[in-house]
């Protein structure tokens, strides 16, 4: 739990939520999975953060706080209750799970967040490729229903890696939360 307390502090603390007291949840149990659903915790599992060093795992952070200051929680409750099926007396059911637009999104400002907070952002390819080698294992679970396709994933983080990496030691990276590769206040 120290070291995952230890990127989660430095990640949160270059987000935009820098302020909320925001917490990582360690659950021990052998599943290649973290998530949050809005609120102030964020969940991880022992199989996620053992597979990955800390670059990999400070993306993943990024990636949940992500989720909440880009408000997916509410979005997605809000589209989950339009869509709600109330014919033939069915049980209305809620997904509880983001788009894959989210998902895209919570990618790149989780990036952001890494890389803001001293990561290596481009070690956000080592995922997918810890991904490829559990894909079979029961520690891949909810990725392949919610989450983009690993092949075009990949592709997406690497060029955005790259771009966000290209800001460091420009004049705008002491403003780049609030003006990067994906959105300027400017």
């Amino acid at each position: 739990m120290t070291r995952l307390q230890e990127i989660f502090t430095k990640v949160h603390q270059r987000s935009h939520l820098a302020q909320m007291a925001l917490r990582p949840v360690l659950i021990e149990k052998d599943v290649f999975q973290a998530y949050t659903l809005g609120g102030l915790e964020v969940v991880f599992y022992t199989g996620l953060t053992e597979s990955l060093s800390d670059d990999g795992l400070a993306v993943i952070v990024g990636h949940e706080i992500a989720h909440i200051a880009a408000g997916h929680a509410v979005e997605q409750v809000s589209r989950d209750v339009v869509n709600l099926d109330h014919n033939h007396n069915q049980e209305a059911r809620l997904s509880g799970f983001y788009s894959v637009e989210a998902e895209y999104e919570a990618d790149m400002i989780g990036l952001l967040y890494a890389t803001l907070a001293g990561y290596d952002g481009r070690k956000a390819a080592e995922i997918w490729e810890t991904l490829a080698g559990i894909r079979q294992s029961p520690k891949f679970n909810l990725f392949t229903t919610t989450h983009p396709p690993d092949a075009l994933r990949d592709t997406r983080l690497r060029q955005q890696a790259a771009d966000i990496m290209a800001l460091r030691g420009t004049a705008n990276w002491q403003d780049a939360l609030n003006c990067n590769p994906l959105y300027c206040a400017k």
